[in-house]
C-alpha cells in the first residue's frame, strides 16, 4: 500500500544550551497524514552524504503537525567529532518518508542496536527493507553566526 504522502511545513535550526557546549538542533515540521499509526521517516544528508535520520509517530501530532527534532552539530567545533561537525555553508538536505508500522518497527528496531532489524520478509537470510514511499524534499544551508537560540 503506498501512504500519503506529507508536505514538509518548515526546516530551521536553534541553539539549545546544554551543560557541555551550545548544540544546534534540527527541527523540521510537517502534515500529519493518514491516522495515529501513521509512521515517517526523517533522512538528513550533510552535502549528498548521509548525516542523520531518525522514525517519528503521527501520534506525536499537535494540531496537525508533527515535529521532528534532532541534535546536530556543537558550537565549538574544535570539540565536535569530525563525524558529527556541520560547518559553515555545508547543505543540508532533507527527505520525508511516510512509511507503515512494519517500517517504523524496523527501523526502531536498528535505532536500539538489533542490526539485523525486525523481520519484514518471510524465510532464511532474509535481511533489509524494501521502501516504496512518497517522498517530501527541502533543503538548508548551515550558517552557524545566523542561528536564533532557542525559545
Amino acid at each position: 500500500m503506498m501512504y500519503p504522502e506529507s508536505e514538509i511545513v518548515s526546516a530551521e535550526f536553534n541553539w539549545i544550551k546544554m551543560p557541555y557546549d551550545d548544540v544546534a538542533v534540527l527541527k523540521v515540521q510537517f502534515k500529519a497524514v493518514g491516522d495515529i499509526n501513521t509512521q515517517y521517516w526523517l533522512r538528513v544528508y550533510r552535502n549528498g552524504e548521509p548525516y542523520e535520520w531518525q522514525g517519528i509517530e503521527s501520534r506525536n501530532a499537535v494540531d496537525g503537525l508533527v515535529t521532528g527534532m534532532m541534535m546536530t552539530s556543537r558550537k565549538d567545533i574544535d570539540e565536535e567529532d569530525d563525524d558529527d561537525v556541520l560547518k559553515e555553508g555545508d547543505v543540508i538536505d532533507i527527505e520525508l518518508f511516510t512509511i507503515s508500522k512494519v517500517m517504523g518497527d524496523y527501523l526502531n528496531s536498528l535505532n536500539n542496536g538489533d542490526y539485523n532489524g525486525n523481520r519484514m520478509f518471510e524465510g532464511s537470510y532474509c535481511l533489509g527493507y524494501f521502501l516504496a514511499a512518497p517522498i517530501s524534499t527541502t533543503q538548508l544551508i548551515y550558517h552557524p553566526d545566523q542561528i536564533p537560540y532557542a525559545k
